[in-house]
């Protein structure tokens, strides 16, 4: 006795799409937890002195599907030990904002997190041994590992 499709392809193509639809809208929810995870991480752990938090205002992530921005963290300017000094300003913020969008730019294909710390001098700081991004990108791997295995 044959084996004969009862079920139309439409309808076969159709539950497949819903359910990698699905799956997509599951794995970018994590990756965005991740992302705001991982930047609180890197906030709190940094081991920077930080005077005018331009270094920690500049933190965050950006989550990127086929070269466009879905989601991305606030990068909102932090306050400072001190007043900013001749020719400083307090722009961490806008910087980092800036660097993650030129950064997503780069990444026309896939479902990427970026995490950044968009300060001109943040590669530096962390040359010099200390934690800027360190831990969280430790922990963004860590993470990825867990949460994205669940999606199956």
């Amino acid at each position: 006795m044959p084996v004969r499709q009862v079920t139309p392809m439409s309808v076969i193509r159709r539950y497949t799409e819903q359910r990698i639809a699905l799956k997509m809208a599951i794995l970018r929810r994590r990756m965005a937890y991740i992302g705001e995870t991982c930047i609180r991480s890197g906030r709190l752990k940094g081991s920077y002195m930080d005077r005018t938090a331009n270094l920690r205002s500049s933190v965050g992530y950006v989550l990127v599907e086929d070269g466009k921005i879905i989601t991305m963290s606030g990068f909102e300017q932090l306050p400072g030990n001190r007043r900013p000094g001749k020719g400083e300003k307090r722009n961490g913020g806008k910087q980092g904002r800036e660097f993650a969008m030129d950064t997503a730019r780069k990444f026309p294909e896939g479902l990427v997190l970026i995490l950044v710390a968009g300060m001109k001098y943040a590669a530096r700081v962390a040359d010099s041994g200390k934690d800027v991004l360190d831990s969280a990108e430790r922990e963004a791997e860590l993470l990825m590992g867990q949460l994205t295995n669940q999606v199956e």
